[in-house]
């Protein structure tokens, strides 16, 4: 989900660091804009660095913001949330004074807004605060209201900002009542590489970080959906940035493959993100020892060819089951999209996605670039960005009505 986050001057901005990272670390794609007020309590290097995108300034035509098109945040976000909100902040939202940039987005979207004030107690209980409060509301603003608690100025009263648990989950409630386009559905999502043993303690594997495919399945779920993942082999510090899912383990090829078959099932959508492999070594029974390269110059390994599983599941697929396949692919863009095409005719799967492996992009990087090809529709392109970024609106393209 894409969420714009709003802070004002209140001293409650200093927490907005941990809130932006809360959201992140959940899977939303997350864009900060800064009050001039709210620069001089917290670091807009800091919220870029866990944004990975540049904090927005409050001039309304800055340079920071996109071109002339002056209202692009408005477009692009899905969520607005208001995090620290003051008495000021509230007054001039109430009467549409948008003279700065975090105001005129405000005016231009028509996104839910998610308003969670921090303010002296004296102040929130004011009679100009609470009519603002009540105009706000009758717009269909939504707010986390303030807890009792000491706030900066050592009063005690309800005035402290909520706590980012709360707000973190009323923004995920508005997230999912603004998209919960796979509502209902059960969708398995296959992400990581896969190993062949060359003898009892020596195996090869391609190189898949599983991001994108566990990036896709955290999109799912926020979008409704059942997520079951099948999940190759991947580093603990990968899979720790992903909040549990229903997830079954796989090693190697007949590992995957019986696995596969039982889940498939039960599921409405197979999404292959896995890197599976293409053939894989026929194991030494025992360790192969370095002595045996003393005798030899080279030594050659039995090989045999791995089922496709994605072509077994599309043929196996009942009517309302989608199979979609994933291919990293070397090479021009060209030769990828025709590599791509070839697989998707011969599979006779409902849609591929293709990558490149490119330096940066693909296998082990953060940021992929894909192709969606679709049997009688054009090839539609997709980034280069973060893999986190394109997990959502690829979704949204492949379960769209007339996908």
């Amino acid at each position: 989900m894409r969420i714009c986050v709003g802070i004002t001057g209140s001293i409650a901005a200093y927490r907005s660091v941990d809130f932006v990272k809360e959201l992140t670390r959940k899977g939303h794609e997350v864009s900060v804009v800064l009050t001039d007020s709210a620069s001089e309590l917290v670091s807009s290097r800091v919220l870029s660095t866990f944004t990975r995108r540049p904090v927005l300034s409050s001039d309304a035509f800055g340079a920071d913001h996109s071109g002339t098109d002056h209202i692009e945040t408005a477009r692009w976000a899905e969520v607005f949330v208001i995090y620290g909100a003051t008495a000021n902040f509230l007054a001039r939202y109430a009467h549409g004074i948008c003279d700065d940039f975090l105001n005129l987005q405000l005016i231009a979207t028509a996104a839910p807004v998610l308003v969670a004030p921090a303010m002296n107690p004296t102040m929130w209980l004011h009679p100009s605060v609470q009519e603002n409060l009540e105009k706000l509301r009758s717009r269909g603003v939504h707010f986390i209201d303030p807890i009792p608690g000491r706030v900066a100025c050592g009063e005690v009263g309800v005035g402290h900002i909520a706590e980012i648990s709360e707000i973190v989950d009323a923004v995920s409630s508005l997230a999912s009542e603004a998209d919960l386009f796979l509502k209902g559905r059960k969708i398995l999502i296959s992400a990581g590489p896969m190993r062949t043993s060359i003898d009892p303690v020596r195996f090869i594997q391609n190189q898949s970080s599983g991001l994108m495919g566990l990036e896709i399945a955290r999109a799912a779920r926020n979008a409704g959906a059942e997520v079951t993942v099948l999940l190759g082999p991947v580093e603990v510090a990968v899979q720790e940035q992903f909040e549990p899912f229903a997830v079954t383990s796989y090693t190697t090829p007949e590992d995957y493959g019986d696995k596969l078959l039982n889940l498939f099932e039960k599921c409405d959508a197979f999404l292959s993100v896995a890197a599976v492999l293409d053939f894989e070594v026929i194991p030494n029974p025992t360790k192969i020892e370095r002595r045996t390269l003393e005798t030899q110059s080279e030594m050659r390994l039995p090989m045999r060819a791995v089922p496709d599983f994605v072509a077994r599941m599309a043929s196996l697929r009942k009517p309302h089951q989608k199979v979609i396949a994933f291919a990293a692919e070397t090479g021009s863009v060209e030769e990828i999209i025709q590599r791509a095409r070839q697989k998707m005719e011969k599979k006779k799967v409902h849609a591929i996605v293709a990558n490149p492996v490119w330096p940066n992009l693909g296998p082990g990087a953060l940021d992929n670039q894909l192709w969606v090809i679709r049997p009688g529709k054009d090839t539609v392109p997709m980034g280069p960005a973060l893999k986190f970024t394109l997990a959502h609106p690829l979704l949204k393209l492949l379960f769209s009505e007339n996908a």
